[in-house]
Order: C-alpha cells, then structure tokens, then sequence
C-alpha cells in the first residue's frame, strides 16, 4: 500500500503520485465519468514492479449531469468539505482526497486531526492543517492549491502535473494522461 513508502527518495513519490493521478484522470474521463469517492492508502497498492494500483471501487459512481451525488461515504480524516456538509458532489472529491493522501504520503501523517469525527470534521471545514515545518515548500504550495474547502478551486488532474512539484522530479508527466479510448 503507498502508506508504506516513508524511505523512498522524492522522485519516487512524485512518481507513485503522478500515477495515481493518471488513474483518477482516466475515471474522470470514461463516459460516464466515475468518481472513486475513497482514495487513501489502503486502496492504492503498489505492484512488485513498484507501480501504482487502484483499488476498492466498492463506493465509486457514476457522475450523472442530471442528478447531484449526496451519499456519504468514505473514510472521515479523508473526508472533503462538500462530504461533510452533503452539498453534493462529483469529480472534485477525488482531487480532495488526492491533496490528502499527497500530505500523508510526504509526511507519514494526515492533514486533519481530532479527538473525534466531529472534530476532524470541524478541523476540515475550517481547514485547519497540521503542516510540519519540514514539509518541502513546493510540496506545500501543490497540497494548498488542492485541498481548497470549494471545490471548483481546486487545481484540475492537469494542473496538478504541471506544478513544480512533478516537473522539478519528472520529464513532461502531463504527457502520461491517457483517456479511454472506448
């Protein structure tokens, strides 16, 4: 699972990351689009060849133009704002929790923490982040331009490939988005 990965170098984790964002870019794009609405560690696998699986589509859905999602699901420290508030939601809650696993994945921790699911709920809302004062700042930037409380601000699948944190590690990863061809 990509939780167990504290001992590889930067360019290793901008690589697991960037093929987790593919992934997510390809449900995004299938016709019609799936939201996977529970990335986190345990459902992103690493295979022997150290490439990226995603797993656990037990509460993906389909995004549906007509109807607006409202069911509650997932896992509560990685929960997005409009989860927690059951605005409704659609694509944008994977980039969310694509922000979440990225801290967790660079600094062994979770971005939202409390004593109890009313308070990491609280803490989420008002995004009130844990930053460690080691955290590479470029790093920082990316986490901050994603996890952002109204959804449509956050930074796109492509935007996110094209940070200094991915480029600055990889060559052209915007490149590596494929949709489907179905």
């Amino acid at each position: 699972e990509i939780g167990q990965t504290e001992n590889y170098e930067p360019k290793k984790k901008a690589t697991l990351m960037k093929e987790l964002i593919c992934a997510i870019y390809y449900l995004h794009n299938m016709n019609p689009p799936i939201v996977h609405r529970d990335i986190k560690p345990e459902n992103v696998l690493i295979d022997k060849n150290g490439h990226v699986k995603l797993t656990d589509f037990g509460w993906s859905n389909y995004i549906n133009n007509k109807e607006i999602r409202s069911t509650y699901c997932g896992t509560p420290v990685y929960l997005a704002p409009e989860m927690i508030t059951l605005i409704g939601h659609d694509q944008h809650l994977d980039i969310w929790c694509i922000g979440v696993l990225m801290f967790e994945l660079l600094t062994g921790e979770v971005p939202f923490k409390g004593k109890d699911l009313k308070s990491v709920s609280g803490n989420i809302l008002s995004l009130k982040i844990l930053w460690p004062r080691d955290i590479n700042p470029e790093a920082k930037n990316l986490i901050g331009k994603i996890l952002k409380p109204e959804p449509k601000e956050r930074l796109s699948l492509e935007e996110m490939l094209k940070h200094p944190f991915f480029t600055k590690h990889l060559n052209n990863p915007v490149n590596s988005l494929m949709k489907p061809t179905i």
